[in-house]
């Protein structure tokens, strides 16, 4: 069901109702359109009553043909029209299972691109072969989903939602996904401590506000996720030996909540579905360090998920992609 909304924004963006068909609708439904030509060729292709009543005269299909040997008990002769049938159901049939998968992206940055690790299969670090300490998000899902369902992780170390910008047309919309899991923000707010590079948050939102549009235009249904912690205590912190006081984290964790707020407020302005990970995160983190750690309850570095990490937000994302 395409949601009436969707059609009152295209208008107001100067579409008419044949570009809104052409260009919305149309993506959106075609491989429901090509489900149903296809359930329609194969009831055609086997039809035999009404193909009898209605055919032309001295006009055969595979049916047909088949049909008039077996009632004249030559089976060979019917064995090879019927082989016909079977062998052009079958190939619809197959396409048929192929158009119907889901596919499910992820977009993001490293947490995002170590979503996709298996502590089985080794990452290749030049000429090394790093076996990942934990499997990440993607990977447990892989193991909760139905095999119709397809998961692509498009996670890159360090990206912003600048980063985002240049490269979702190419790795997100060329896909044609079905569903796409937006989780980004941490780089935004530590790089602009760390390196003089975050994201203002005026860009932050209109960036994002430019994501979402185009992926809704496509027919993709948008789950926004809230950044999560850079640090899992209250004080001072260090990452990757990039220290940082108690006043400077008190004045991140105040803008890792107004971008959160950010997304919350995408989420209920543009009808996205939302997944809360910083107030899943900062609930579980606030009942389960009494010893106000900086990192080990669901991150192993203050900011990487470890397992615990990484099943919460599985879990988290399970329930939407069922």
């Amino acid at each position: 069901k395409i949601n009436y909304s969707i059609d009152e924004s295209a208008y107001l963006l100067g579409y008419s109702k044949f570009k809104t068909f052409t260009n919305i609708h149309f993506p959106y439904l075609r491989n429901s359109i090509l489900l149903i030509g296809l359930i329609i060729a194969i009831e055609i292709i086997k039809e035999l009553p009404i193909t009898l009543i209605m055919r032309p005269f001295n006009f055969e299909t595979f049916a047909t043909t088949a049909y008039i040997y077996a009632s004249q008990d030559l089976l060979e002769a019917a064995a090879v029209p019927s082989l016909f049938l079977i062998l052009i159901t079958s190939t619809f049939i197959l396409i048929t299972s192929c158009t119907n998968s889901t596919k499910v992206v992820f977009l993001g940055d490293s947490i995002t691109m170590a979503g996709v690790y298996d502590t089985e299969v080794g990452v290749q670090s030049g000429d090394t072969l790093i076996y990942p300490k934990y499997s990440g998000f993607i990977t447990l899902l892989k193991n909760d989903i139905e095999d119709d369902i397809e998961l692509i992780g498009k996670g890159v170390s360090g990206n912003k939602v600048s980063n985002l910008l240049e490269r979702y047309k190419k790795d997100v919309l060329s896909l044609n996904p079905d569903i796409v899991f937006i989780y980004i923000g941490i780089n935004d707010v530590w790089h602009k401590y760390s390196f003089g590079t975050g994201t203002d948050i005026i860009f932050y939102e209109n960036g994002l506000r430019k994501i979402i549009a185009d992926l809704k235009n496509k027919g993709a249904r948008v789950i926004l996720c809230t950044p999560t912690v850079i640090g899992e205590n209250k004080g001072e912190f260090t990452l990757v030996n990039e220290f940082k006081d108690i006043e400077t984290m008190e004045i991140m964790n105040g803008d890792l909540d107004a971008y959160s707020d950010v997304i919350r407020k995408l989420a209920s302005e543009l009808n996205t579905d939302l997944l809360d990970l910083r107030e899943i995160f900062m609930n579980y983190i606030s009942e389960n360090n009494p010893n106000n750690e900086s990192s080990g309850i669901t991150t192993y570095d203050g900011v990487h998920l470890n397992d615990l990490g990484n099943k919460l937000i599985a879990d988290e994302m399970l329930r939407f992609i069922n």
